[in-house]
């Protein structure tokens, strides 16, 4: 089997164990997209809130843009 057609396979595998890992840690996690839209969320995620990545997009929409609060005047 060349290269070519292992990277395939092998990003496939590596995206897996990556979505194992995510799913499995005790942190809620919840990823956005550039748009600040909910594209991910882990099982923490949803077994403490009970929700699943569309009840979450729903509830919240996109996320707010965060920013630092202005100096208070002198």
């Amino acid at each position: 089997m060349g290269t070519e057609e292992a990277l395939p396979r092998r990003q496939a595998m590596i995206g897996g164990m990556f979505r194992k890992v995510v799913d499995n840690i005790p942190v809620m996690l919840i990823c956005y997209d550039g748009a600040a839209n909910p594209v991910l969320v882990n099982g923490e995620f949803t077994r403490v809130l009970g929700w699943t990545l569309e009840e979450g997009r729903q509830a919240y929409g996109p996320a707010p843009r965060v920013q630092p609060a202005p100096d208070p005047a002198p």
